[in-house]
């Protein structure tokens, strides 16, 4: 009697062992998971997710804004683009697009359109972020009658001015 008892208790113990195993690795994949998708989901406890976006926000369409032009409201184009520079860069845009830009686009009937395509940020601090922008741009002119496409890599870092998050570097790569 003694023997069988024992045999029976060791062959329950053969197949709950392994289950018990099993449902406890299953248990902590699950708590595991749901940690990370916590932590996914808190904001960064330095407030930086929402200076990132803003920053990014800003860039994309700062990036547009600066590197599109047409010839006929060049006036309005680059005035819209100094509203959306700060600094260095944007005395160096202003000189650039007065002394370089209008005159070949006024000549030639230049058109550009940029699209950024992507981007993401590089580095954040609350006073500086600094971007990586994929930018397309169309070119139309009297020398392109077809248009011609480029592809541009730009690294652009933004700053905080009066709220606004503007432009004040962009290099090309």
């Amino acid at each position: 009697m003694l023997e069988t008892l024992d045999t029976r208790l060791r062959t329950r113990l053969s197949w709950l062992l392994p289950t018990l195993a099993i449902v406890l690795v299953v248990v902590l994949a699950a708590a595991v998971a749901l940690l990370g998708f916590q932590v996914m989901r808190t904001p960064s406890p330095d407030g930086l997710d929402q200076i990132r976006g803003d920053a990014l926000k800003a860039g994309r369409s700062g990036a547009k804004t600066l590197l599109s032009y047409d010839y006929r409201s060049l006036d309005k184009d680059f005035a819209a683009g100094r509203q959306v520079a700060t600094g260095k860069f944007e005395q160096q845009y202003t000189r650039t697009t007065a002394r370089t830009v209008t005159p070949s686009a006024k000549k030639y009937h230049v058109t550009v359109t940029a699209q950024v395509v992507a981007g993401s940020v590089v580095s954040a601090r609350r006073d500086r972020v600094v971007l990586l922008l994929y930018v397309n741009q169309d070119t139309v002119s009297d020398l392109v009658k077809n248009g011609r496409l480029d592809q541009n890599r730009v690294e652009m870092t933004m700053v905080p001015v009066d709220g606004r998050w503007r432009v004040s570097e962009l290099k090309s790569l």
